[in-house]
């Protein structure tokens, strides 16, 4: 960053956490503009920090992660970070990883189970967060199937040539194979939502096969579903 006369040149900054919610409020304080009436930011006035004071920060910072899970680094689906501790999870909340960030970089040490209250606290936190963001836009199904032409007077219908006793049994294990385009021997929810040919309802149906709940499906969960 360069301000001549307001940022300290040559100076580096290990400690201060920065995030992109950050720019607005630091944008309109360097401006002088006050923000508009009733609106609150997730983010900070970063000027201190810039100035090369310290800057212990107030907010903790939030994410949602709406892209895919193809790889297993994408599992989370919600994180926070608050001082030195992160904590991701799944929306359902059944896998959830608490790491001190500074002592362990790499996130190798997975301290929930150790931290209990810890884990509670950031996660109410969390979902309060959640709870204030606009609602995910609703999944829509195909194109409406095109009206039937009224049948003409005198006219019968024709005899189906197949019926479901004589469909073969689809060949689940082959759709698995073809479905898991990054061979990690799983489907994720994106790896089947692409896969089918009509995505309504794609949710409930993954649930239906994902016998575990662990938002992935293996190929035994796949080629055999449980019975109804």
């Amino acid at each position: 960053m360069r301000w001549p006369g307001r940022v300290p040149a040559g100076r580096v900054d290990p400690t201060s956490v920065l995030s992109g919610v950050d720019l607005l409020p630091t944008l309109l304080a360097a401006a002088h503009v006050p923000p508009p009436a009733g609106y609150e930011s997730d983010g900070v006035n970063l000027l201190p920090a810039f100035r090369g004071e310290a800057f212990p920060r107030a907010k903790p910072i939030f994410w949602e992660w709406r892209g895919n899970h193809a790889k297993e680094a994408n599992w989370p689906e919600l994180a926070v970070r608050e001082g030195d501790w992160g904590l991701l999870m799944t929306e359902n909340g059944r896998r959830v990883e608490l790491y001190d960030v500074i002592k362990d970089r790499a996130q190798q040490d997975n301290r929930a189970a150790a931290q209990p209250e810890r884990v509670a606290a950031l996660i109410r936190d969390l979902r309060a967060w959640k709870a204030t963001l606009p609602p995910t836009k609703p999944q829509t199904g195909g194109a409406a199937a095109p009206s039937r032409p009224p049948r003409k007077k005198g006219a019968t219908a024709a005899k189906k040539t197949t019926t479901p006793t004589n469909r073969p049994a689809p060949d689940r294990a082959a759709t698995f194979a073809r479905w898991d385009t990054n061979h990690d021997g799983v489907l994720s929810r994106e790896e089947y939502r692409d896969g089918l040919s009509n995505s309504a309802n794609a949710a409930n149906r993954f649930r239906n096969f994902d016998r575990n709940g662990d938002g992935r499906l293996s190929r035994e969960e796949f080629v055999t579903p449980a019975a109804k």
